[in-house]
């Protein structure tokens, strides 16, 4: 009896402790289901995909492709699939960098349906034929902040950071954080509220050295480790600096908006396809999107991803510990923005150009009380402040033998950098001598064609492959050389020899209505290049500056 007691006790054991491991192992399998699944709706929710709301009622539907960053694809996502069904709409979302996007848009090929942009000025910074259209001013929000270690002061103003010797942040020609904070400082200059020269002079030198880093280096993820392990500022969109904080709980970092002010980087909804057919209905899908993201539901998406409502208010969710609070939306004219775009733009892309200055007598005539030459010297000595000491500048003037028999041009400084020194004065000493020497040269007539094609092979010859390749042509009447080549002698040499390996591009100025404005505009059109025209002799000074950016383009 004791002993089959004592097997009985032993089984007994032993089958409570298989049970035990039976329970053990379904509680593991349990578990390891439930992480699979979350971890599925996780990777559900960041795949592009196919999405369809279509209403029973729809005879058909119609799929519109859609192009968003990691950003906000998972909230389009889910927004797609809660469209109103009597929109009869499918959605083809997909996902891409930004600076992707935009160039596919410009491509116009593989340009998509709709694209959610971070910034309206990207959008309107791209050229593309058609035009992107903005069905949407904006689904979301985020303003830029100043992101610094803990406990350190808050610049005064936009303009101040943008002034601080150790701020750091990437190109607003293809940042939207950068260009946010850019926009900020020059509506606080508009305002009176910072000296917009200072702000100038900062950002000559700033874009120099942006010019200098790799545009890896100056994203927002980057600039915010950069910060981590220096003691720079950095400038990012408040979105960006909360994804970072929230997946390093120990940062040493801290985000601030100067004076509680900022301007926002904002996200609308363009229409990008080329098919002019589909674009109203892409349009009204863009909106139905729009309407889905603003819901409760896309509000929520879109908090978590860090984004404020539009109009930058409050950040919902779980960030909104880390958030920067309430701030005043500060909003600059669209010339003001657009000059600063292009004074940066001219600063930080390297080029090579020679200046080809008319000096044939009609420049002496009167121009509303100075002469033709007084103001083309005017604009082409503000110019010459303009370019950085990177840049590599010549000069020529022309009329007819100016350089002796048969040569109509005559050099008055080769191509060299800025800051070169020649006999003892650097290039932009000389260039600026050179320009005010420019009214002794004034007379004979217009050579215009066999002047224009020798300085598109000089600048050929000495072609420079990190640099914009470019001559600049002043000039206020049409070519009067007897025994020149011709005009279709000139465009068809020119087409014959320019490189598609090493381009050159005219960009033209026509200086008065008396300019042959639209042989100038041929001549440019052969190389790829812009030309203009000053009708009012008074506007040369903003026409030259205009043409030096297009020349960055």
């Amino acid at each position: 009896m004791a002993g089959r007691r004592v097997a009985s006790r032993a089984e007994s054991k032993s089958s409570w402790r298989a049970r035990r491991r039976r329970s053990r192992f379904a509680i593991v399998v349990s578990i390891a289901v439930g992480v699979l699944v979350l971890i599925g709706l996780a990777a559900w929710a960041l795949v592009p995909r196919i999405v369809t709301a279509a209403a029973p009622s729809c005879a058909s539907t119609e799929t519109y492709s859609v192009l968003a960053d990691s950003t906000t694809l998972p909230a389009v996502n889910a927004a797609a699939a809660r469209v109103d069904p009597a929109a009869c709409v499918t959605f083809k979302i997909d996902v891409a960098e930004q600076t992707d996007i935009a160039a596919k848009v410009a491509a116009g090929k593989a340009a998509p349906d709709l694209w959610l942009a971070d910034s309206s000025a990207r959008v309107s910074a791209v050229n593309s034929t058609p035009k992107p259209e903005i069905a949407v001013p904006s689904v979301a929000a985020s303003p830029a902040v100043v992101v610094a270690a803990k406990g350190t002061a808050a610049p005064s103003g936009w303009g101040a950071a943008f002034g601080t010797a150790s701020i750091q942040f990437g190109d607003p020609l293809t940042s939207a954080s950068a260009s946010a904070a850019l926009a900020g400082a020059v509506a606080e200059g508009e305002s009176g509220g910072s000296n917009p020269a200072a702000l100038a002079a900062s950002l000559g030198k700033l874009a120099q050295g942006s010019a200098q880093k790799s545009h890896a280096t100056q994203s927002d993820s980057a600039l915010l480790d950069t910060a981590e392990r220096s003691s720079d500022s950095v400038i990012v969109a408040e979105s960006s600096w909360l994804a970072y904080a929230s997946s390093h709980q120990n940062t040493k970092l801290a985000a601030t908006v100067p004076g509680g002010k900022a301007a926002v980087v904002d996200y609308p909804i363009a229409v990008t396809g080329t098919d002019s057919a589909r674009r109203p209905g892409a349009a009204k899908a863009a909106k139905a999107l729009a309407a889905a993201l603003g819901d409760d539901q896309g509000r929520r998406a879109l908090a978590d991803a860090g984004l404020r409502a539009p109009g930058a208010g409050q950040t919902d969710g779980a960030a909104a510990q880390l958030s920067v609070g309430a701030v005043t939306v500060l909003a600059p004219s669209a010339d003001g923005i657009s000059r600063a775009l292009k004074t940066w733009a001219l600063q930080v892309v390297p080029f090579r150009s020679l200046v080809v200055m008319d000096v044939s007598g009609s420049m002496n005539l009167d121009a509303g009380g100075k002469t033709r030459m007084q103001l083309t010297q005017q604009a082409a000595a503000t110019g010459a402040g303009m370019f950085p000491d990177t840049a590599q500048l010549g000069m020529w003037a022309f009329s007819i033998n100016l350089g002796g028999q048969g040569q109509d041009y005559k050099e008055l400084d080769p191509i060299r950098r800025m800051d070169a020194i020649t006999d003892g004065k650097s290039q932009r000493q000389r260039l600026g001598a050179d320009i005010q020497s420019l009214g002794s040269l004034v007379g004979g007539g217009t050579g215009l064609y066999d002047t224009a094609l020798a300085a598109f092979r000089t600048v050929k010859a000495g072609y420079d492959p990190r640099a914009v390749n470019s001559v600049i042509l002043f000039t206020d009447g049409a070519n009067e050389k007897p025994n020149s080549i011709s005009l279709d002698e000139l465009l068809a040499t020119l087409n014959r020899e320019k490189d598609p390996a090493k381009p050159v591009i005219f960009v033209t100025i026509g200086i008065t209505a008396d300019a042959d404005a639209a042989v100038l505009q041929q001549i440019a059109a052969a190389t790829g290049g812009s030309s203009y025209v000053a009708k009012d002799p008074a506007d040369i000074p903003k026409v030259f500056t205009e043409a030096l950016v297009a020349r960055t383009q």
